[in-house]
């Protein structure tokens, strides 16, 4: 059976530091937590971390500490400690996932099911026939060989071998 993208996102819980230059700074205190949020959904959201790749709708601010200053930098900004709940994406090997071909060379056939960019190798079918007859715009279920997860990139690379048409 394969999984639809939605149920590879996962809810997790990650620890990151965040800063603000004075000019950041509002007047209201209560602006402080929104004001992070976009910070931290601009550097994080829709791209890789470590452990896979952020939805950036799905940050919500669970816990900031109070702010401090790292008086042996003179810039004046204040840092705060976030604790933020995350949905992450990250395919197990050997998961069922559905995708849509939207190219297709001599090297192999190319599928994306956000933020998922397959790769299918004619290398990896023993069936070349069947490999042969899927086109462009054809949606297939394929299975997670390797992914490859790469620093603030904005998808997943994934080799993947072909099960069946959907």
């Amino acid at each position: 059976m394969a999984t639809k993208i939605d149920n590879l996102y996962v809810p997790s819980t990650i620890k990151i530091v965040e800063s603000l230059k004075p000019s950041e700074i509002p007047k209201q205190r209560s602006e402080v937590d929104s004001i992070l949020l976009n910070k931290v959904m601009s550097k994080y959201g829709n791209k890789c971390i470590h452990s896979g790749f952020i939805q950036k709708d799905s940050i919500e601010i669970l816990e900031r500490s109070i702010g401090s200053i790292n008086s042996a930098h003179f810039n004046g900004e204040v840092y705060y400690n976030i604790k933020a709940q995350v949905r992450i994406c990250s395919p197990n090997i050997g998961s069922h996932v559905s995708c849509k071909i939207i190219g297709k060379n001599q090297a192999g056939i190319f599928c994306v099911a956000f933020p998922l960019q397959v790769m299918l190798s004619p290398e990896n079918h023993e069936d070349i026939e069947i490999f042969d007859n899927l086109v462009k715009g054809d949606n297939i279920i394929i299975e997670v060989v390797r992914q490859q997860i790469l620093l603030n990139h904005d998808h997943i690379k994934i080799l993947g071998k072909f099960i069946k048409k959907e």
